[in-house]
């Protein structure tokens, strides 16, 4: 995909988090496979907040991924389909300015939306998971 300018509000970074490392892995991988997500950060984090009317504290796991804001929607539903908690954080941030060259990246690292539903039809989304 070419792009002669990258509009940076077209591009945004999603962030959630969790306390298992096999849920992240699990997060990050499904979200690269269906190329909602050029890069996903992660980095281990202390989180305190009320829950059931109780305060917990504990360490979680964060990750900041880098996408489209096209593509929010899908990813949203992804991460709440695969994340472990009944309340996923999940917090879509615009991005104001970038440094073009990286949006383009993520643009040919992503899906467009309309092309993105089409290829889940296609038998190749039945494969089986490879570890990453």
């Amino acid at each position: 995909m070419k792009l002669s300018s990258a509009n940076p509000s077209d591009y945004c970074i999603v962030i959630t988090s969790t306390d298992s490392r096999e849920n992240a892995e699990a997060i990050i991988r499904t979200l690269l496979e269906q190329k909602l997500a050029a890069c996903i950060q992660s980095s281990s984090i202390q989180s305190a907040y009320r829950w059931q009317g109780k305060i917990i504290s504990g360490e979680e796991i964060r990750l900041e991924i880098k996408s489209r804001v096209s593509l929010y929607p899908q990813l949203r539903e992804t991460i709440s389909q695969v994340h472990i908690y009944e309340v996923p954080e999940i917090l879509m941030i615009p991005v104001a300015d970038a440094n073009e060259a990286y949006l383009r990246w993520i643009a040919e690292e992503t899906v467009p939306l309309t092309t993105h539903s089409e290829s889940k039809q296609s038998p190749e989304s039945n494969r089986e998971e490879v570890e990453v």
